[in-house]
């Protein structure tokens, strides 16, 4: 399945504008890589690591947007749910974690192919090189922080009311402590 189909089928649709527009970039990128089209933009093959990476770096904003907002509202729901006894809304806001780190890998992912099929349609490694030292440093911090946020939710909800994982055997019923959680929704 090609990357642009997998990442359309892939992503929350309430969240589709702060997206990666991976269609957008792959169509700029072949329009950057035929040389009609460059001049009757009124461009020079030296431009077209500029125009691209200006239109990247454009994408990079509005996701990094999205996801600073996303980063402030998880970490105060983490902050306020440290002693909560409400189960439902610490899986919830798991659940808000998890989406945020799909969120993050699938834009991550088409960065790093976008900038692997800018390097290989333009002949360049200035997209390994962006990818490397700036892209993927970034998504790494961002998973690192919802990645802490969910231990942490984890931790609350296992002390508060034992292991998501342990099975309860209580009155002829077998469903974990994690499933009944979500049920109470």
């Amino acid at each position: 399945m090609k990357f642009g189909k997998y990442l359309k089928n892939n992503r929350e649709e309430e969240w589709q504008e702060h997206y990666l527009d991976y269609k957008e970039m792959k169509k700029l990128l072949l329009e950057l890589c035929d040389d009609k089209a460059l001049q009757a933009r009124g461009l020079h093959r030296s431009d077209r690591g500029t125009v691209f990476l200006r239109s990247l770096w454009q994408e990079f904003q509005k996701i990094e947007k999205f996801m600073s907002d996303r980063e402030k509202s998880i970490g105060n729901k983490v902050k306020l749910l440290g002693n909560s006894p409400d189960a439902a809304q610490i899986m919830n806001t798991c659940k808000e974690v998890e989406g945020s780190l799909a969120f993050i890998q699938l834009n991550q992912d088409g960065m790093r192919k976008i900038l692997k099929k800018y390097d290989k349609k333009a002949t360049a490694t200035i997209g390994f090189e962006y990818y490397r030292n700036m892209t993927a440093p970034h998504f790494q911090g961002k998973t690192a922080l919802m990645t802490h946020y969910k231990v942490t939710l984890l931790n609350y909800y296992s002390s508060q009311f034992g292991d998501p994982n342990d099975i309860s055997n209580q009155s002829d019923q077998s469903e974990s402590v994690f499933s009944l959680a979500l049920e109470e929704q």
